[in-house]
C-alpha cells in the first residue's frame, strides 16, 4: 500500500531539497507535512478524502462569504429606526476628511450607538499632513455636525484588532461605486476575513456604505489639489472649517519652490 505514496514522496524530496527553501527548519517542516499527509493518504484513504472534502467545503464557505457576506447600504440610506446600541468603526486615511466623508459619519450616527472613525497610519507612506493634525480637522468637522456619538482615533495596527478592542459589531468601509472601488475594497474584506481567524479570532463582519452620489467628485486627491492652487474649499468642507484645512496642508516654502 505505501507503494501508492511514491508521487508524494517524490514530492516531499523534491521541496526538501528545493534551493528556495531558505532554512533547514522551514525544509524540516514541509517535509514533515508532505510525509504525514503521505502516511494518511496510504494509511487511510477514507481520513484523506475527508480531509480533502472537508477543505474544499470550508474554501466554498469562505468564497461565499467573501462574495456574498457583506452588508452593503445604499444610498439614500435607509431611515435608521433609532441606534441599536453597537459600536462601529469606519477607517480611512481622512486626508484631508471632506464631506463625503461626513456624510457617511452622518447616518453611522444615526444608526448606531458609537461610531469610531479610525485614521490608519501607514508606515510606508508619508503624509503632508499628521495622522495627528486630520485628527484635529476631523474632530472639529464632527462637532460642527453636531455628532455627539462620534469618535476620532489614530491607530497604527490592524483595524479589526482595534476593532475588536471596542466590540466593533461591524467594520464599515465607503465606497463610491463596485466598478471604481470593489475590487480593492474585497481584497481588504478577504485579508480580514482570513488573518481574523489565523489570529484566534471570529471574524468581524465588513459592511459596505455607498457614498451620496451628489458627492462622488469629491475626493480628498481634489481637495488636495484645490488647496495646492490656493482655491476655494469650502464646497469641500464644512466652511466653518475651510481655514483650518487650509492652514495645514499650507505649501510648505520647500513645496513652493517645486
Amino acid at each position: 500500500r505505501l507503494r501508492s505514496c511514491g508521487f508524494l514522496a517524490r514530492k516531499t524530496a523534491d521541496v526538501v531539497a528545493a534551493p528556495s527553501s531558505k532554512t533547514w527548519g522551514r525544509r524540516a517542516g514541509v517535509g514533515c507535512a508532505f510525509g504525514i499527509a503521505a502516511a494518511v493518504a496510504a494509511l487511510r484513504p477514507m481520513w484523506a478524502t475527508a480531509a480533502c472534502a472537508s477543505l474544499g467545503v470550508g474554501v466554498a464557505a469562505f468564497g461565499l462569504r467573501l462574495a456574498f457576506g457583506a452588508r452593503y447600504v445604499r444610498h439614500p440610506y435607509p431611515e435608521p429606526s433609532g441606534d441599536d446600541g453597537s459600536t462601529v468603526v469606519i477607517a480611512g486615511s481622512y486626508n484631508p476628511p471632506h464631506l463625503g466623508h461626513l456624510e457617511m459619519l452622518r447616518y453611522l450616527s444615526k444608526a448606531h450607538a458609537k461610531v469610531v472613525a479610525v485614521i490608519g497610519v501607514n508606515p510606508n507612506k508619508t503624509y503632508q499632513v499628521s495622522a495627528y493634525q486630520r485628527q484635529e480637522l476631523l474632530r472639529a468637522m464632527i462637532a460642527s455636525l453636531g455628532l455627539a456619538n462620534v469618535e476620532v482615533v489614530v491607530w497604527a495596527g490592524l483595524i479589526f484588532d482595534y476593532a475588536r478592542s471596542v466590540g466593533a459589531s461591524a467594520m464599515y468601509r465607503g465606497i463610491r461605486t463596485w466598478k471604481e472601488d470593489g475590487r480593492s475594497e474585497k481584497f481588504l474584506e478577504f485579508q480580514n476575513l482570513f488573518f481574523q481567524p489565523v489570529y484566534g479570532h471570529w471574524p468581524i463582519p465588513t459592511a459596505y456604505l455607498q457614498g451620496d452620489p451628489k458627492l462622488s467628485t469629491v475626493s480628498s486627491t481634489l481637495l488636495r489639489k484645490r488647496l495646492a492652487a490656493g482655491e476655494s474649499i469650502c464646497d469641500l468642507v464644512p466652511e466653518a472649517c475651510a481655514a483650518a484645512v487650509q492652514q495645514a496642508y499650507a505649501p510648505t516654502p520647500t513645496d513652493a519652490r517645486g
